[in-house]
Formats: C-alpha cells, structure tokens, sequence
C-alpha cells in the first residue's frame, strides 16, 4: 500500500509489521497483526468517487471494533484513517473535505467501539494436538478455524423486547397473505417501543429507536399517518432511505451495513417490510427458492446481530401451495423460516374473517407463546383529513399457526363423538364463551381437533359478542310433539 503525500512517519507506521500479541482479555486467543488492519486501510485508500464516504465510515467502525480488546494505538489509527482519505482524494473534494471526512471517522469508530472484538480466532492443528493450558491449539501455518472450550464461554440469558416473542440480537419473522395486517403489525411494534408502551398481552416494553424499511409502502401518504394513526412518537422512527452513492438498499450488499446503520443510530428495532423487496430482485444475483441462496443472504444478516442489542423482524408473504403445514407457507423458501429463533403466522379467524390471529410457527429460544386476536380499526389523522388503520389488540385465542391454513389432525369417530356429547350437554342451557368451552374440554382430556370437529358436525354456532370474544351456541331446533302431546 503506498500513500505518496504521506509524512515519513505515517508511512513508516503504515509499513511496520507487528508480531502478534496476547489479548489480556482472552489470553487463549491473539490480536491480528497489523497486516489485518493495513488491508483495511488499502481498502479506503483505492475507494473510488462515489463510494469513499461509505468505506470510510465502514473501515472506521471495522478499526474501532478493534481498539480495546486488541490494544491498538487509537492516534494513530486516526491517523492512518486520515491520511487514506487524503490519498482517495476524498479531504479535498469540495463536496466532502476535512470537517465531514472528521465526522464520518467519528460516527463509524464510536459506532465501533460500541460492539468490540476482543479475541481473533487461533490457528487449529490439523493433526487434531491437544490444547495447551489456556485452551489455544496452534500447529505451524494451517489455516485458522475458530474453536471456543464451553468452559470459557460465559452463559447468559435471551435479551427480550417482548418476551417469548421479539428478541434482541436475534430475527423473528412474521408472514402472511397481503391485506391481513403484517405492515400495521411492525406499525403497532414502533407505537410500543417508541414510546415505552406495554406488550399487548401485559408485558413491559422498553422503550427505543426503531428503523423501517418499508419497500411497499410511500412514507409520506402511508407510513407517516399510519405512525399517527397508531400513536407512535414520530422523533423515535426512522424510515431507511437510500445509500449515500444514491443506490437502492438491497440486502445482497448491504445487510452488514444495515445492521451496522441501526446500530450507529442507536435502534432497538428493525423492521423489514417485505424481505422479497431488498433482495435485489431483477439483479441475477439470487434465486429466492434456492435455499442456499436464500441463506448466503440471511446468514451474514443473522451473524451481523449477534452481540448486538437489535431485534429484527422481518415480513413475508405466504406462498401459493395449499394443504401444507403452516411452516411450509412462508415465502418461497424453508430457509427462510430457518434463518428465524422465532416465527409467527398472520391469517384470518377461522370464525370470522374480519378477525386477525397472530400465531406462533416456531419458537428455537423459548417456549411457543400462545396465539393473539386483533383487529383493524379505522381513527381519523388530522394531517392527511382521512381514516387510517391501526391494530386493535382483541386477546388469546387457542389456535395454531396449522389450524389457520387449514391443516388438521386426524381424529378418531370416538374422539369426536366424546365432543359433541361434552358439547351438547354444555351449551344445551344456552351459549357459552368459546374460551371457556375451550378450557373445559381440556380438562375432560377433550383435544381440540375433535372439539373444532364435533363443532362443525353439530353446526355450532359462533356469535361475536362486541369486544369480548366469541360465544358458542347450538343451532334452534325444532321439536316434533307426539300425538298424544297436541292440543285438541
């Protein structure tokens, strides 16, 4: 790397090679050589028109990542910083200069500093040595493969926005059909966390900064009054917009830098709506039923939250195959599902379509929570003289993500028969909530597949009842009188 204006001792700075050294925070691994750093470095120094700012600000929160756990010189990093953009030319282009080059270094290191590095992985003998003491292998020049010894890892709990449901550092996917909801959902998510308001089901929510990339959705007519509409603290949410050289955010390229923006800013929350809008569609680059495409996209999405306190939830559509487990309807690809700790499921209420149930699909880091009705509701938004939509929260609903597209267990003519006994005897005095036909046919040991089953042999009734929920009724029969019975 040569930097042709440099002072002679910058340039001796840059050229030095370091041996490497211990980190006295994990002792069994070792810092990167400067070799690792100058890269970098020459990176931002070849960084044409157009990309410098954006390099520079990554190379910066690449080196303050660094600072700590590795001991490097900060002056003098900040020095090498500046001298690669004065060798790119971006101090002297009239558009940038000294001041935004200095504020870009700053936002990009303290950003950095922010997520520190502490270790680099060891060297890992091919011969399969035995660790050393400290628990390091190391074997001549083989390639280096991470090994960490469980008893050096320190455990420590899931970090939840919503518990059992959002989680930091971690991507929880939310799908359905379009129409049902899933855009006022993260909506609903930025109200919360933006202005401290409790979970609908009781739970705390602290409170944040929330970022959305809305690719169907226009800012101005859409996701501004929607905001309003829900009550969210508008100088809280941050609507992603394009990248400094103009182009379109795409998560092909970008997703590091995506998660590294949010984090800069200080959000909580980042919410993708839809993925199939910032996979850089139309590029060749990937095809969203190929699992290992789908995945060479996710996983550095995934890889970049870890060790960050940013929940991301991310929106897809269903696809168009029927008759399959709930699992097997997200998008395009079931790697998309597996990319997720947790995913949920947005489909109508098999009672009444104007009802919504979010149900879970998967849960790898908790126990599944239990599904949720809502419903939209229209308010009036002074700024734009119109009714928008907005999430009414209704309450627990005992539905699966499978019984919402229509998969059931098979029940045996027993089993259903046992139900429409326990249901004529329970609603034969008049109609009875559906929460509680529910409950009492657990605790007779009734499932709920023969309960639903039996429910539509019987023609059972489903009446709502305002806000309150759903109301089980048998259907008016007419009884035939003997004979003897009429009167003359």
């Amino acid at each position: 790397m040569e930097f042709p204006n440099a002072p002679n001792d910058i340039l001796e700075a840059l050229r030095e090679e370091r041996t490497q050294k211990e980190c006295p925070k994990c002792p069994h691994w070792s810092k990167p050589s400067d070799k690792y750093f100058e890269a970098m470095l020459e990176r931002l120094g070849h960084a044409a028109k157009g990309e410098r700012n954006i390099v520079l600000n990554q190379v910066a929160w690449g080196i303050g990542t660094w600072v700590d756990g590795a001991e490097l010189d900060e002056e003098l990093y900040r020095l090498k910083l500046l001298q690669a953009a004065t060798t790119n030319g971006l101090i002297d282009d009239p558009d940038d200069g000294a001041e935004t080059v200095a504020r870009t270094i700053e936002s990009g290191w303290n950003a950095g500093r922010k997520n520190p590095h502490t270790v680099q992985p060891p060297t890992i003998s091919r011969s399969g040595a035995a660790p050393s003491s400290t628990g390091e292998i190391r074997t001549g020049d083989d390639p280096p493969i991470s090994v960490t010894w469980a008893e050096k890892i320190t455990a420590k709990p899931i970090q939840w926005m919503w518990k059992g449901r959002i989680a930091r550092g971690k991507l929880t996917l939310i799908g359905g059909d379009p129409g049902l909801g899933k855009g006022l959902l993260g909506i609903d998510t930025a109200m919360r966390v933006s202005t401290g308001t409790a979970w609908p089901d009781g739970e705390p929510c602290p409170g944040g900064r929330v970022l959305l990339l809305t690719g169907e959705d226009d800012p101005e007519d859409t996701v501004k009054p929607r905001l309003e509409a829900a009550g969210a603290d508008v100088s809280r949410v941050g609507l992603v917009g394009i990248m400094l050289d103009g182009k379109r955010v795409n998560l092909v390229d970008h997703a590091q830098l995506l998660v590294q923006t949010a984090v800069q800013v200080g959000a909580s929350v980042l919410v993708i709506d839809p993925l199939s809008s910032y996979l850089g569609a139309g590029s060749g680059k990937i095809n969203a039923w190929r699992a290992q495409d789908i995945r060479a996209v996710l996983d550095p999405l995934v890889e970049s939250l870890r060790g960050t306190q940013l929940a991301l939830i991310v929106v897809v559509h269903l696809n168009k195959t029927e008759g399959q487990q709930a699992m097997y309807r997200l998008s395009d690809s079931i790697a998309i599902l597996a990319a997720a700790r947790i995913g949920f499921l947005v489909a109508p209420h098999p009672d009444d379509p104007d009802v919504r149930v979010l149900a879970a699909l998967k849960s790898n880091i908790s126990k599944k929570p239990i599904s949720l009705s809502f419903e939209i509701e229209e308010v009036f938004v002074a700024s734009v003289n119109d009714s928008i939509g907005r999430v009414h929260w209704l309450h627990e609903v005992e539905i699966t993500a499978d019984d919402l597209v229509g998969v059931k267990k098979q029940e045996s003519p027993r089993a259903t028969v046992r139900a429409q006994e326990f249901l004529s005897d329970l609603l034969a005095d008049g109609g009875v909530a559906s929460t509680e036909v529910e409950a009492k046919a657990k605790t007779q040991g009734i499932g709920r597949g023969s309960l639903w089953e039996a429910k539509k042999q019987m023609n059972v009734v489903a009446r709502k009842v305002a806000h309150d929920g759903w109301v089980w009724e048998l259907p008016i029969r007419i009884t035939l009188k003997k004979p003897d019975q009429v009167e003359a």
